[in-house]
């Protein structure tokens, strides 16, 4: 087999497209590992705004049971009956 050596410009453009291709196939991997890690914080997140959601409804309903139809100023506090 011949062997013909490469002019150094040409392997040095080589060299550097290569090494382009491994700094962007770098990036990836790290954008596909926080790509990840999002999907798993959205996962529990999204768990605990149902039961956020779940425990607000059962509130409700214990107030109205309580107190009846009404309204509640949430800075106040004030519980106004309905009609």
């Amino acid at each position: 087999m011949e062997k013909i050596q490469l002019a150094s410009e040409e392997l040095s453009r080589l060299q550097e497209l290569n090494s382009k291709v491994a700094d962007i196939v770098a990036s990836l991997g790290q954008i596909e590992i926080q790509v990840s890690l999002l999907q798993e914080n959205k996962k529990s997140l999204l768990a605990s705004f149902s039961q956020i959601q779940q425990d607000q409804e059962k509130l409700a309903q214990e107030l109205t049971q309580k107190y009846g139809d009404g309204t509640i100023d949430m800075t106040s506090g004030e519980f106004t009956k309905a009609g």
